[in-house]
């Protein structure tokens, strides 16, 4: 997602990814976009970023969060 490519998120890898500028993370964005039109009608569907979610979130949130899934 958008917000955790903004602060380079490992997902599962072994070492951090780098965070991506937000015109990197735009055009991830487009090519994602590009790709699911393939198989889904793009007007039909919504894209939601994660950051519409995530970005609202203060570390109790987040620590409430992580206690309740790991």
């Amino acid at each position: 997602g958008d917000y955790t490519a903004r602060v380079g998120d490992p997902s599962g890898r072994s070492e951090t990814r780098p965070a991506l500028s937000p015109e990197e993370i735009e055009a991830n964005a487009r090519t994602y976009a590009s790709q699911v039109g393939r198989i889904l009608d793009v007007d039909r569907v919504r894209v939601e970023y994660n950051s519409k979610w995530l970005a609202p979130l203060n570390l109790a949130d987040i620590l409430e969060l992580t206690a309740a899934y790991t």
